[in-house]
């Protein structure tokens, strides 16, 4: 038993042994390092454009294997741009270094750095200042959604510009005219919130109305125009539908207004629409700020931009469109008063409708209580050769009306007359572009049946 354990002790004594002996050959690889990086030449630009892919050539040499060549860009201590190349092997390598295009950086200088390492982490490390400029472009070129093209002119200090047929929504890219020494362009498009270098998206231009408009780019701000917000009086219009009595391209709102108030319109360029001065009377047409002339109450507000006018009548609340909304002249003749013509009757022009009530129907404006006026140019909106005409009657359709016998007053100019219809029309051939007001008063007229009596009729020329 005293052998078996001295055997067991031996043995392990002789394994504990041999372990330490292991133990104390086995040694912790070294990391091999070095203070001392490869051999560096840099061949770069010192200055170039915003928005360029700035060539470089770095020729490398060591005796240890190489591991990466490094570019950082700092704009104000902060990277803007970087390139990594994995190297390996001693030799030159070469490639570009984008330059970003911001907006509202003004020309000055960026710092750059150039690193070689090695693998045993030696580093070369070169700085140097970089003049950038933002470039100043000959043209741009518009090119929309449906590959139309358009040039765009330099007018200003990094402004730029084009006047063209576009629709109302236009979808496009900016395309900058070749710079830099390489000959590059520059494409501006849409990130989702504004205009960028390179955005995916088609930037998405917007104007009141389809035809002739300037689109409009800073290549420093980045903001281009239009970008057209509509507002009515702090509603939005909508587009509407082409009805029997709205042109295509136009834009409504059903809002109450208050006499003597102030209408405005916001998001068109109103200085070459025709105002309607039974309705309105403009306060500052830059602003798209008028006085409403009216009485107070619930109307319609068109805005045609197919022929640039604004068109008002009263309407019941709720829809924009349909007979139904719209008023009639009610018993106590408060409401509407519609007058229908021929071809030549209308506003801004004549309506080439011929006597089509809810076509060409025009709606009077309601100056006081029971008393309307409506106001014609002969040549664009009422007919300047002898027989032309129209009447007043007392709904958007065909029925109630005022004839001859009608009106217990009746004062017009020498050139107009009035028939027993109630046909109030030219007698003697008009002078275009003359102006008439015609008032029609029922603070005294009683109703009859399809028809009224008492009505004093009162036609100015202006």
């Amino acid at each position: 038993m005293i052998m078996n354990m001295k055997y067991i002790v031996k043995q392990s004594l002789a394994v504990l042994v041999t372990a330490m002996a292991f133990t104390s050959c086995y040694r912790e690889p070294k990391l091999k390092v070095t203070d001392k990086g490869p051999e560096m030449t840099c061949e770069i630009a010192q200055s170039a454009n915003m928005g360029e892919n700035l060539p470089f050539k770095v020729t490398l040499k060591d005796n240890i294997a190489l591991s990466t060549l490094q570019l950082h860009l700092f704009f104000d201590g902060t990277e803007v741009s970087k390139k990594v190349i994995r190297t390996k092997e001693n030799g030159v390598f070469e490639g570009t270094l984008e330059i970003p295009y911001y907006a509202d950086i003004s020309d000055g200088t960026a710092d750059l750095t150039v690193t070689a390492q090695n693998i045993e982490f030696g580093l070369t490390e070169e700085n140097r200042t970089l003049s950038v400029t933002r470039p100043v472009f000959e043209y741009l070129t518009l090119t929309t959604s449906e590959g139309k093209e358009v040039r765009m002119n330099k007018t200003g200090e990094y402004e730029y510009s084009c006047t063209s047929e576009f629709p109302k929504e236009l979808k496009a890219k900016i395309v900058s005219a070749p710079f830099g020494s390489t000959g590059e362009r520059l494409t501006f498009g849409f990130d989702g919130k504004s205009i960028v270098v390179g955005g995916d998206d088609y930037i998405p231009f917007t104007y009141g109305y389809t035809g002739e408009y300037t689109v409009k780019f800073n290549t420093k701000t980045l903001v281009g125009s239009p970008f057209v917000t509509m507002d009515v009086n702090g509603e939005i219009p909508v587009a509407m539908d082409k009805a029997e009595e709205i042109p295509a391209g136009s834009y409504g709102v059903n809002i109450p207004l208050k006499q003597g108030g102030t209408l405005s319109i916001m998001g068109f360029d109103l200085s070459d629409w025709t105002i309607d001065s039974d309705y309105l009377e403009t306060i500052d047409i830059n602003k798209g700020q008028f006085k409403f002339l009216p009485v107070t109450g619930q109307y319609r507000i068109v805005l045609q931009t197919s022929n640039k006018f604004i068109r008002i009548n009263p309407m019941k609340p709720g829809a924009l469109t349909g007979k139904d909304y719209f008023p009639v002249l009610n018993d106590d003749f408060t409401g509407a008063l519609w007058a229908i013509g021929d071809d030549t009757i209308g506003k801004p022009e004549g309506s080439g409708h011929g006597w089509a009530p809810e076509v060409g129907g025009l709606c009077c404006s309601p100056i006081k209580p029971k008393v309307f006026q409506l106001t014609l140019v002969a040549g664009h909106g009422l007919g300047t050769k002898t027989g032309s005409g129209f009447k007043f009657f007392f709904q958007r359709t065909w029925g109630g009306e005022l004839k001859g016998a009608s009106y217990s007053e009746v004062k017009l100019p020498a050139e107009l007359g009035i028939t027993a219809d109630g046909n109030i029309g030219v007698v003697t051939d008009l002078k275009e572009g003359d102006r008439y007001r015609f008032t029609v008063d029922f603070s005294s007229a009683k109703k009859t049946s399809g028809s009224a009596e008492g009505v004093k009729l009162v036609g100015v020329k202006l």
